[in-house]
């Protein structure tokens, strides 16, 4: 027969189990096409203010809310991000701040687009305290403005698949797509499949600043490009196309074409450097992929150290002065 204090340590492990207990895994289902923020968020349920409608930006913050790796679910329709307002952290107005392993799930992405407006980028990782890690799944990122990735900032752990990232613009570094290494989290790990980055652009109107580089991305870390296309990108620097500084680099049947460094620096459709003292510890691959037609003063294909090349082409480069 239990005693009233054995019951009362019963209840207490209970509630110690319960509260230690990991909060599950959640799909957020996107409703509306509108921005507007989580009425509450933390409650675990996305809704706006007054309403049931459950906007990107709220699923982003109640994603957040948690440590899971959340999903958002998002239907074909176009995602402006209206609530504008740079440098803000907390997602609430701007770009869409993410600070735990969030996947993001649309229809096709010729019919879900998320529109950054050309006001700021659209995502922003935050890894000051946790390690966050952001999945893009058939979705068109646009019109992303930012100076250090014009659609996407990255921090540690990046994939997308079957994405395109077209016309975003970033003053510094990184187009469409910006990689800020993290060493204290481990190696970065960068991936994308099925994917485009077309048509973006690196450096100020002009090319004031010509140390910018990185016309489609600028990648570190662990690096897969597989059966993706890097197209019609410009950089006033380095890079047209990409910049890595990779410890591993896998990239097969993809396409480098139409890339151009616009002012002064090397690489019109690929670097492939060290920017950093433990990167480039090669050799790295590039396989059954085509640089065709891309243009930079120096190195009008490609810059590239430590690295072999098999069933590779690399056609109509040219140098300009």
């Amino acid at each position: 027969m239990r005693t009233a204090k054995s019951r009362l340590c019963f209840a207490a492990a209970v509630l110690l189990s319960a509260a230690a207990a990991p909060v599950p895994a959640a799909t957020f289902m996107v409703n509306s096409t509108s921005d507007a923020v989580d009425a509450l968020p933390g409650d675990g349920l996305c809704r706006i203010a007054g309403a049931t409608s459950c906007t990107l930006r709220a699923a982003v913050q109640e994603a957040n809310s948690n440590f899971t790796a959340d999903d958002i679910v998002l239907p074909a329709g176009t995602y402006r991000l209206s609530l504008t307002g740079a440098g803000e952290s907390a997602g609430a107005t701007g770009d869409l701040n993410v600070s735990t392993p969030i996947r993001i799930l649309g229809h096709n992405a010729l019919d879900t687009i998320i529109d950054g407006l050309n006001s700021d980028r659209i995502f922003a990782m935050n890894n000051s305290t946790r390690v966050a890690a952001l999945t893009l799944n058939d979705v068109t990122l646009t019109h992303g403005f930012a100076d250090f990735g014009g659609a996407v900032h990255v921090e540690h752990i990046f994939e997308a698949n079957r994405s395109r990232f077209i016309d975003n613009w970033a003053t510094r570094i990184g187009g469409a797509i910006y990689n800020r290494s993290r060493p204290s989290f481990g190696a970065d790990q960068m991936s994308l499949f099925a994917s485009l980055i077309q048509s973006n652009r690196a450096g100020a109107d002009g090319c004031a600043s010509p140390a910018a580089e990185g016309g489609g991305a600028s990648l570190y870390g662990t690096i897969t490009i597989v059966e993706s296309t890097i197209s019609d990108n410009t950089s006033c620097g380095s890079g047209g196309g990409l910049i890595l500084s990779p410890t591993r680099l896998e990239m097969r049947d993809s396409v480098i074409a139409r890339n151009r460094v616009t002012s002064t620096g090397f690489g019109g459709g690929l670097v492939l450097s060290a920017r950093t003292a433990t990167a480039i510890t090669g050799p790295h691959l590039i396989s059954s992929t085509t640089f065709e037609n891309n243009e930079a003063p120096v190195a009008g294909a490609a810059w590239m150290a430590e690295t072999v090349l098999e069933n590779s082409t690399m056609a109509l480069a040219s140098t300009h002065k």
